[in-house]
């Protein structure tokens, strides 16, 4: 989805955000799966209805727990990203959708793989 349309849904939702971006850093391949908690807030007077969340890769998965983000709340959406399989820089997103399955916002997921076995360095 094109950043300028992202940021004219993001206008027209009720919604703010403690971030949209967030990067891991240098994370080892070998560790397992990492987490980020972004912060979600309703500042409006009407309950928010979330229609989706979806990932770019099989390998992010992000959950609120909830269809609808009361007016005035704040929720945690968790996302995860297993890096397993990917060396060097890597970017991967969430797209939150709201009503009329509309893209409200883009969360960014950037990480730098590592290995720090020698021999898959090989």
């Amino acid at each position: 989805m094109p950043a300028f349309l992202c940021v004219l849904l993001t206008l027209l939702a009720p919604l703010s955000f403690d971030s949209v971006e967030w990067d891991f850093g240098k994370v080892d391949g070998n560790a397992g799966t990492v987490f980020h908690t972004f912060r979600i807030s309703n500042g409006s007077d009407e309950d928010f209805r979330i229609a989706g969340l979806v990932c770019s890769c099989s390998c992010v998965n992000a959950y609120i727990g909830r269809t609808v983000i009361k007016a005035g709340e704040t929720v945690d959406m968790k996302v995860s990203v297993k890096p397993g399989g990917y060396r060097g820089k890597v970017e991967h997103s969430v797209v939150l959708y709201g009503p009329g399955e509309k893209a409200v916002r883009r969360f960014t997921l950037t990480l730098d793989v590592i290995y720090t076995n020698t021999d898959y360095n090989q």
